[in-house]
């Protein structure tokens, strides 16, 4: 017992807190590394998102701007990646510092690596949803922004005359029967993918117009009717008339 009690008083005593000016002086090596401190590290990013080619299954080609568009946008915006486009979404620095202290050794940014990540994914979506004979012209793009800028420059003038042309469509169409609607109908939507949608009164005075003299009897029932005329009460009375001709 004694041999114990004298092997206890021979230890140690136990080790108190660094105080702050020991922690202050400790080497360098043996603190810890203060957490990257970037502002651009706080960037909040989209997650990932599913690939775009299943959601986008028109492939573009020198004749469907409008309808490939009008598919492939409401994609990119509900999963927040329509900033890489715009560019909304900025390239973030590829190095950052790895504290605040001046002359702070510049180390990778974990965030530019996200970025780059998704932009890639939405560029891989891009191409992949283009036809070969339009992928020449965009692969020399290295970001989706770059490709969607080629897209729109090589686009807009072609888009502008479309529409030209389907107003001058609208105004000429003719027929005898009811594949007027659908022709008018058609042509009403490629107007409103190009963002120039048309009001509800404009696509029934182009139908009405567009009809032979075969349906005057219909139209002018339609037309004499006191109460706001709808597409669907065009569309069922144009019908109506059809049938009873058969």
């Amino acid at each position: 017992m004694e041999k114990d009690k004298s092997a206890l008083h021979s230890l140690p005593p136990p080790a108190l807190p660094a105080s702050p000016g020991e922690l202050h002086h400790k080497p360098l090596a043996l603190r810890r590394a203060p957490p990257l401190c970037d502002a651009r590290l706080r960037v909040s990013l989209p997650p990932r998102a599913p690939p775009l080619h299943h959601a986008v299954t028109i492939h573009l080609t020198k004749s469907n701007f409008l309808i490939w568009r009008a598919q492939l946008l409401p994609y990119l915006r509900s999963t927040k990646l329509m900033g890489y486009l715009d560019g909304s979404i900025i390239a973030l620095a590829k190095y950052v510092a790895a504290s605040t202290v001046a002359g702070a050794q510049q180390v990778p940014n974990p965030a530019y690596t996200t970025w780059y990540d998704q932009d890639q994914q939405v560029l891989s979506g891009l191409v992949s949803s283009i036809s070969e004979q339009i992928l020449v012209d965009v692969v020399s793009a290295t970001t989706s922004k770059e490709a969607w800028d080629i897209l729109q420059g090589m686009y807009s003038s072609a888009t502008c005359a479309r529409l030209v042309q389907i107003h001058i469509e609208l105004d000429t169409t003719k027929k005898r029967d009811l594949l007027l609607a659908t022709e008018i109908k058609g042509l009403a939507t490629e107007m409103s993918a190009a963002g120039f949608p048309l009001r509800d009164n404009e696509v029934i005075t182009y139908l009405l117009a567009g009809f032979g003299p075969d349906y005057d009897s219909s139209v002018t029932s339609m037309t004499t009717k006191t109460e706001p005329l709808t597409l669907d009460d065009v569309y069922a009375q144009l019908m109506a008339y059809e049938s009873r001709q058969q």
